[in-house]
């Protein structure tokens, strides 16, 4: 938690100012598997994240980080409508910490995650968290920008805080296709090694 105040205490003395295109590719993916638990280890959905949702399934929906420099922490918010909200986790990542966390009924507010872990590098897909819910209706889950000061972004391990723009915050979709954000923001210098880190810091 100390972590977290003090990245968002510095971004506010800097005015979220800084090296603002460090992380000026990065997108928010989302991905959705049919499950009654989500674990943070799957494959990369990258770079095709689409995945069919029947109405009435219990999912996780996942937020999954990509095209980045650098990234310490994650704000965004999200909306999903009519379907049931059961729970959230946000545990995917080294020392990860919460300062808000995604809840019913979801918006700009209650629907925001904000949430900080030791900095990740090299812009390969890395999972954020998932939210677990019931897909009642047609429908989707959509990121809104987010009421927490400074929207929607990513910081790095300085504190610098960089946008993430609508058209690079996916969505996932019962009845109807959502956004695929893993290529719309074009792309930087990926690790070959990054994923398969990041995997195997659970095994």
């Amino acid at each position: 938690m100390r972590k977290l105040i003090v990245a968002l205490t510095l971004m506010t003395l800097l005015g979220a100012a800084g090296n603002a295109l460090a992380n000026s590719h990065t997108s928010l993916v989302m991905h959705a598997m049919e499950t009654a638990y989500g674990p943070c280890e799957i494959d990369d959905p990258c770079p095709d994240p689409h995945v069919e949702i029947n109405i009435g399934d219990q999912i996780a929906a996942y937020l999954v980080v990509r095209n980045y420099v650098e990234v310490a922490g994650v704000q965004t918010a999200f909306e999903w409508g009519s379907w049931i909200f059961l729970w959230g986790l946000w545990d995917c990542q080294a020392n990860q910490v919460s300062g808000v966390t995604p809840d019913a009924p979801g918006g700009p507010t209650s629907g925001t995650i904000a949430t900080a872990f030791d900095a990740i590098t090299g812009g390969a897909s890395a999972v954020v968290g998932r939210m677990h819910m019931v897909a009642l209706v047609p429908g989707c889950i959509e990121q809104v920008v987010s009421s927490y000061p400074f929207g929607t972004h990513v910081v790095d391990n300085n504190a610098n805080a960089t946008e993430v723009c609508p058209d690079c915050c996916g969505s996932i979709c019962a009845g109807s296709a959502g956004i695929d954000a893993c290529a719309s923001c074009g792309s930087v210098a990926v690790e070959s090694s990054s994923w398969g880190s990041i995997k195997a810091q659970y095994n």
